[in-house]
């Protein structure tokens, strides 16, 4: 019996969204209208769903998507994922270790560990230790710290101390009885995140909680927190210190009720300064702004509060903040005058900054800042009816937001003239295919091959072929940077285009040495399918590069065997410097089996 199609979408929503954004499409076409439609990475994808997706996409991925990519399937935690992206030679990096850790994958992290994924600096083993710390299980926390050997620091007590992992109880006493050193600032931590039982661990460990963590008690409104400091562990609240306390308090995000209960029932003095006005303004919250900006009977204001200076700085910190309650609040109860300092910041608070990475790479690897936040073209529009001025700040931080109608707005109300081809090359690395447009469509030049080299640095191909479409110049330096991104598709389309490829190697070379974790095999396959041309000293230049790396064998005997001329007194001599005879023997056989191909291809042509 066929099930209602209404059923059906309610059976569907119980699945994983990677398994209604891949699997049911392939299953139906009446599915396929189903949201997500996009891939999330860090969760489990269908192996054979993503083999698909990575076979039809790879070749439009730069090599920071890639590398970003295979971070993200460790923290999926699916293997065979992991050895698709091995097996097409990904490229990984130290960060692998810290997404899984962060995800408390202990299979992937002994998989990479297995297979040979660079450990990074010491900084960055650390960092997987204190994500262990913060996120992973006990198993997780004690691999770390025995794999990798990083300092058991106070820092990584006091993530433990945040109780991110259910156990917390089990990772907190096994650093402490593994001799990791007391942190005072562990009780702090675990007040912020309002955790009672965790200050009542640490406590019963001897490690005593101080003043500071009344403010972050407060800043929860947890009066339950507080009187526990005080009672119980003996840790008045400090009075004498009340400014301070109350700073910490704003700044840790207090909401109304837990000022008003630090001042009307703790009898708190609350002495205004910028300092707390700045940190009300930032809240957005204009109860807390209002109560620490108004004189009221009982409080020791001074006559002149608020001052000017005061006021100023609150409605920048405000405007910075895209608080539009706070500014608006300033503005109309306080008149505080209105200044192109406040439209720049409020223009650059508006949305989440806007990347120059390809558009075809997937929706996951963009981060968490990946998302707009939302136009700041009503605020903006607000504080003109207010008569504030706007100069060339608010047009290019709205721009560098993608936020177009802002930049309009700004640009009809200012009397700024077009950005300098500087500024342009600045945007085509940071900024929106969209906001490029808008400087050109206003007057900035389109000169040289700077813009080019810019889109093609950051592998973006539509950028690449916009400004093809404008007629920019280009040279064999904007082939080599497109080969230094990484994307195949860009490479590809430039050769099909005619863009001058050079005559020394050049593109080999960025791709070679793109990074300390390996050459990009990718893109020196993809120069060899569009027969870039080697340099007569294409192999000198890679044994200066890459002389010291233990890739280095591996690379140069590709290069080799791939048709790159070479010295062989070269190769003796860097053979002899890194004490790795067998490349002398490798380069050899690989320039034997060239010229035995070479060989039969011209018999067979003869023959024919």
């Amino acid at each position: 019996m066929e099930l209602p199609r209404e059923l059906l979408h309610g059976i569907f929503q119980f699945l994983s969204r990677n398994e209604r954004a891949v699997t049911l499409r392939l299953v139906s076409k009446e599915f396929r209208s189903m949201e997500p439609r996009l891939i999330q990475f860090r969760e489990a994808v269908p192996p054979h769903a993503f083999q698909r997706w990575y076979t039809e996409n790879c070749a439009a991925l730069t090599h920071s998507d890639r590398s970003k990519l295979f971070a993200a399937v460790c923290a999926s935690g699916c293997l065979e994922n992991l050895l698709t992206l091995l097996h097409a030679r990904c490229p990984w990096s130290a960060m692998c270790f810290l997404t899984a850790a962060t995800a408390d994958q202990l299979p992937v992290l002994e998989w990479l560990l297995l297979e040979g994924c660079p450990l990074g600096s010491e900084a960055d083993r650390r960092q997987v230790l204190l994500a262990a710390a913060l996120h992973g299980s006990l198993a997780t926390l004690r691999w770390a710290a025995r794999v990798l050997h990083p300092e058991l620091s106070t820092e990584v007590l006091r993530k433990a101390a945040a109780a991110k992992h259910a156990q917390w109880r089990e990772k907190i006493e096994w650093l402490l009885r593994s001799g990791c050193p007391c942190c005072p600032l562990a009780p702090f931590e675990a007040a912020k995140h309002g955790r009672m039982d965790v200050l009542r661990l640490l406590y019963d460990h001897g490690v005593l909680p101080t003043a500071a963590c009344h403010a972050a008690a407060v800043a929860l409104d947890r009066t339950d927190i507080t009187d526990w400091l005080e009672e119980q562990a003996g840790v008045p609240l400090p009075v004498d210190a009340a400014e301070s306390l109350l700073l910490s308090a704003l700044q840790a995000g207090c909401g109304m009720s837990g000022l008003r209960w630090l001042v009307e029932k703790r009898r708190c003095a609350l002495v205004p300064s910028e300092a707390m006005a700045c940190a009300a303004a930032r809240s957005g919250d204009v109860a807390v702004l209002s109560y620490t900006l108004e004189p009221r009977i009982g409080r020791g204001f001074p006559a002149d509060w608020p001052t000017e200076p005061a006021l100023a700085k609150a409605l920048l910190a405000a405007a910075a903040s895209g608080q539009f309650a706070a500014v608006r609040h300033l503005v109309e109860v306080y008149d505080v005058p209105l200044s192109a300092d406040v439209a720049a910041a409020a223009a650059a608070a508006a949305t989440t900054t806007a990347t120059g990475r390809s558009e075809t790479a997937p929706e996951t690897l963009r981060g968490t800042g990946g998302s707009a936040a939302g136009s700041c073209v009503e605020l903006l529009r607000w504080l003109l009816s207010k008569g504030c001025p706007m100069d060339g700040r608010t047009i290019w931080n709205a721009l560098t937001r993608d936020d177009l109608e802002s930049a309009d707005l700004a640009y009809g109300a200012s009397l700024s003239g077009p950005f300098r081809s500087a500024a342009l090359v600045d945007m085509t690395v940071k900024g929106s295919l969209a906001a490029m447009r808008w400087m050109v469509t206003h007057g900035s030049p389109l000169e040289g091959i700077a813009f080019m080299a810019a889109a093609a640095r950051a592998g973006n191909l539509d950028k690449i072929q916009w400004l093809y479409s404008q007629r920019c110049d280009w040279s064999p330096i904007v082939f080599a940077e497109a080969a230094a991104s990484g994307n195949g598709a860009l490479v590809a389309w430039l050769a099909s285009k005619w863009c001058p490829m050079g005559r020394d190697g050049g593109a080999y070379l960025a791709a070679a040495a793109h990074s300390d974790e390996g050459p990009d095999w990718s893109m020196l396959r993809q120069l060899r399918e569009v027969d870039c041309p080697w340099g007569p000293d294409t192999f000198t230049l890679a044994t200066q590069l890459c002389g010291s790396k233990p890739w280095m064998v591996e690379l140069l005997t590709w290069m080799v065997a791939s048709g790159c001329p070479y010295d062989p007194q070269v190769v003796e001599r860097v053979a002899t410097a890194s004490r790795r005879m067998d490349l002398t023997v490798r380069v050899a056989r690989a320039a034997a089996a060239v010229g035995t191909a070479a060989a039969a291809a011209a018999a067979s042509a003869r023959s024919q």
